[in-house]
């Protein structure tokens, strides 16, 4: 093998390809890992290819850092269904409580406490998605 091919004293350096082909021809002669990589190792520099230089394939000059992009702007909570438990809860007032084209609180307040469960449930369902809308 190649072991001890370079000192401490003079690095050799080698590039990418060489070190890789180097690690790939000791598993295929089925040798001990590393065997082939010279005794400093651990402090050896890599020198770019000889043919072409990847950095002359690309130009960072017009790099710029990442910013991430700005977080959408907030979806508004008014929309469709908003708008029908606006329509169903005017149509529901106006049943309880107008008399003849006038508004009588009274009588919405007798008309409210007398719904049935699970119309009162509704309309508690339609107050909660007006207020959460505009809260």
């Amino acid at each position: 093998g190649t072991a001890g091919a370079g000192s401490a004293s003079s690095i050799i350096p080698f590039t990418m390809e060489e070190v890789y082909k180097m690690g790939y021809d000791d598993a295929q002669g089925e040798k001990t890992f590393g065997e082939s990589l010279p005794v400093n190792h651990a402090t050896m520099a890599f020198s770019s290819p000889s043919t072409t230089s990847s950095s002359s394939q690309f130009d960072y000059s017009d790099y710029d850092s990442y910013a991430p992009p700005p977080p959408p702007a907030p979806k508004s909570k008014f929309g469709f269904g908003t708008i029908m438990a606006l329509f169903a809860l005017g149509r529901t007032v106006k049943e309880l409580g107008f008399v003849n084209g006038k508004f009588e609180k009274d009588l919405f307040l007798v008309n409210v406490k007398n719904l049935p469960p699970l119309k009162m449930g509704f309309l508690a369902l339609m107050g909660y998605r007006l207020l959460s809308a505009f809260t």
